[in-house]
């Protein structure tokens, strides 16, 4: 049986869609096959970030069963971090963590990362008006210079038991002028108390934190706090029920 190939969007390379990804990456100064991977990559980057639902295999919904089913127990680094980031516990040189405002200055924030940059400085303040997101900021110094973020939003597992709510920590990012002071700590403490206010009682068992890169994921893990979620390297959990007992404590 002969094979036809269909180019329905010229990505050919006499189609429209190839000249324009041509003058593009000319434009930018690298190969199309650079541009492409970069800005593909981007895109991936926001679609796992803004994932809401998230749907399970058989064998995944057992793992997430399990997990679920397991006593409560304080994870090693949960009553340090919140020991040491939280109300009235600021970050020496930083503001408290506060909800963003249209005062708050995004237009110079850089964390390093293409996507996660972007997003503070473009969509980050509609998102948390329309209620999508809850973002949450600490400024430098006593300006209104956002030195980093976190976006907290709400989601679902779904399998054939039905879907579970989760709440997400979809973007955290850090200026690169603010690595290593304690800054992510502190907004990773504060979405913890966020999550823990918010999820009822027995509505929303987990939070997933969405991590970017291997150096995030890394960086997740040295907090002590999350466990592996079951086949995706991109996400983290941390059951609330666990939370709550390190805030009661």
């Amino acid at each position: 049986m002969s094979m036809v190939n269909i180019d329905p969007v010229g990505t050919g390379e006499d189609g429209p869609a190839w000249r324009l990804l041509a003058a593009a990456s000319d434009a930018a100064g690298i190969p199309i096959t650079a541009f492409v991977i970069a800005h593909a990559t981007r895109a991936a980057t926001d679609i796992l970030a803004d994932r809401r639902l998230f749907c399970l295999s058989a064998e995944q919904e057992a793992d997430v069963r399990r997990l679920m089913a397991e006593p409560a127990r304080l994870p090693a680094g949960l009553e340090s971090l919140l020991a040491t980031a939280g109300p009235g516990i600021g970050v020496h040189g930083y503001s408290g963590v506060e909800t963003l405002a249209s005062y708050h200055s995004r237009s110079a924030f850089d964390c390093g990362s293409l996507p996660t940059t972007t997003w503070l400085r473009e969509q980050a303040l509609i998102a948390a008006q329309s209620g999508r997101n809850r973002v949450r900021v600490v400024r430098r110094g006593s300006g209104d210079d956002v030195a980093g973020y976190y976006a907290l939003s709400s989601g679902s597992l779904a399998g054939d038991g039905g879907e579970t709510p989760v709440l997400i920590i979809a973007r955290v990012g850090v200026d690169l002028t603010d690595r290593h002071r304690g800054v992510g700590r502190a907004l990773v403490a504060d979405a913890l108390r966020q999550v823990a206010y918010a999820a009822g009682p027995a509505r929303t068992p987990i939070l997933i934190i969405h991590v970017e890169d291997a150096s995030a994921r890394e960086w997740c893990r040295n907090l002590g706090i999350f466990s592996e979620w079951p086949s995706d390297p991109y996400h983290l959990l941390l059951r609330v029920h666990d939370l709550r007992l390190a805030i009661a404590a």
